[in-house]
């Protein structure tokens, strides 16, 4: 299963959800402080994962997350 390492653990804007090929998703809590640190910690981290299928980016709002751009394992290569 994938690891956040290096993400940090704080609340941020930013956050990932992970679809795995087995069936099963991941909502991480929010720990980007800019949508490009999210994208480029799924570049970096996740793209390689032969688990992961694909990610949506989260954007939090006061009192809900919003999905905001979904990148397959496609668009990360």
């Amino acid at each position: 299963m994938a690891r956040f390492v290096g993400a940090s653990t704080r609340c941020a804007p930013w956050g990932l959800w992970i679809w795995f090929k087995d069936g099963r998703d991941y909502e991480t809590a929010c720990r980007f402080d800019a949508q490009g640190d999210a994208e480029n910690y799924a570049h970096k981290h996740l793209a390689s994962s032969d688990e992961v299928e694909k990610f949506a980016l989260l954007r939090r709002r006061p009192g809900k997350r919003e999905r905001i751009k979904f990148i397959t394992r496609n668009d990360l290569v």
